[in-house]
């Protein structure tokens, strides 16, 4: 599911990683509003702003990051200039050259993921990952119910 290089096998035993990651992410958060929606970008940069907020404390820093980490995952434009900017910004990481949907929160923390799920208007729009079979997710820009992505219309190439 993920690419392994010798590269990727570091970032789990720096113990820098963390820090590492809290600054990518607050680097990030500056873009956030001029790449999603007003609304959108509020919401996530509320949630990043709690989870940075808990990642002060050691004891939570780890679970915390991880967490902010997987809301990045949610937005794939996000998530890709997460991953850019995360390439440009430590030595342990190497941005994936799939062209399929790699998981950085799965390949950064070990994490199995869920059936991914789609917002089924615009797929490359929202994606998440459900936790149990019962959770229910709305895509928050069209407030319709994501769908697998195994059920959701063809992406068409530009």
């Amino acid at each position: 599911m993920t690419e392994s290089s010798p590269k990727n096998d570091v970032k789990k035993t720096d113990p820098r990683r963390d820090q590492q990651l809290i600054e990518v992410i607050q680097q990030l958060r500056e873009d956030i509003p001029t790449t999603l929606q007003p609304e959108e970008a509020r919401r996530l940069n509320a949630s990043l702003a709690q989870h940075l907020s808990r990642a002060k404390q050691p004891k939570n820093r780890s679970q915390s990051v991880q967490k902010a980490v997987e809301r990045i995952e949610e937005y794939p434009q996000i998530r890709g200039l997460f991953s850019e900017i995360l390439d440009r910004s430590v030595s342990w990481y190497e941005k994936p050259t799939s062209t399929g949907y790699i998981s950085i929160a799965g390949d950064l923390f070990d994490i199995e993921p869920g059936n991914l799920m789609v917002c089924p208007i615009d797929p490359q729009h929202y994606q998440r990952y459900r936790r149990n079979a019962r959770q229910k997710i709305v895509c928050p820009h069209h407030h319709v119910d994501l769908i697998p992505v195994e059920t959701a219309p063809p992406l068409e190439k530009p």
